[in-house]
């Protein structure tokens, strides 16, 4: 719809992540039902999932790599590894679970 529901006037050195709770929290007071909270990559910090979680609404953003090390067990698309480190196969789907299949690599 594209209407503008909460607006904040600030400088233009604040965080767009520090300034999206107010914003969370003043829908919150609208009489509307909110249930996704879809955002990208600069949202991605734990206040925002939390705000979200208490507006009972599904958090949906991008993720944001910050200097991190390798992630122990997932690929760099973040499916599950084996122990030989191979990433595993998507196989099927069913709406309570994925399931994926063991990639076999001899070498």
């Amino acid at each position: 719809s594209q209407y503008i529901l909460q607006s904040i006037m600030s400088s233009g050195s604040l965080n767009d992540g520090k300034a999206a709770i107010p914003l969370l929290k003043g829908l919150q007071t609208l009489p509307l039902s909110v249930r996704y909270g879809i955002m990208d990559a600069r949202y991605d910090s734990v206040p925002i999932y939390q705000q979200i979680y208490r507006m009972e609404a599904h958090s949906i953003l991008a993720y944001n790599k910050r200097d991190e090390g390798e992630t122990l067990g997932f690929d760099p698309h973040f499916a599950p590894t084996c122990v030989r480190e191979y990433s595993y196969r998507y196989d099927s789907y069913d709406p309570k679970y994925l399931e994926f299949l063991e990639t076999n690599i001899e070498i």
